[in-house]
């Protein structure tokens, strides 16, 4: 489960994905972008862990049928709540001072270490050395 972020609104991350969220999917791209909305609302506002299972309830079908939907897509679900939480670790680590330990908590990593790798996978670096270089640029 994520923690709740004490005295910080979603709000923040709610407008990093807003214009990509927002914006008028192909017919095609509906179900994917409704996934997507999903993923990032259950972290943000709900401050939970997305399940799988919960969203192919939520969509009415079976947990078998949200896969194959999801590879046609070129898409599994542990990718996209991977995009979303390097998405939201980018804004937190590059918009706000808050500790390093915190996102982690916050974004559902288990240990500073899974954090760290995570953020080198993404980024190329450390979280500290990524807040570093991102405050020069």
């Amino acid at each position: 489960m994520l923690l709740t972020p004490m005295a910080i609104s979603a709000q923040p991350v709610t407008d990093l994905f807003g214009f990509w969220l927002d914006k008028e999917p192909s017919e095609h791209q509906t179900w994917l972008v409704n996934i997507y909305r999903y993923v990032v609302d259950t972290m943000t506002t709900a401050h939970e862990e997305p399940s799988l299972t919960a969203l192919a309830q939520r969509q009415n079908c079976s947990l078998a049928t949200m896969k194959r939907r999801l590879a046609r897509e070129g898409k599994n679900f542990t990718q996209i709540k991977d995009e979303i939480k390097m998405m939201i670790c980018y804004h937190y680590l590059t918009m706000t001072s808050l500790p390093i330990s915190m996102i982690s908590e916050w974004t559902g990593f288990t240990s500073a270490t899974n954090f760290s790798r995570a953020c080198k996978r993404w980024f190329g670096l450390s979280p500290r050395a990524f807040r570093q270089q991102s405050s020069v640029n």
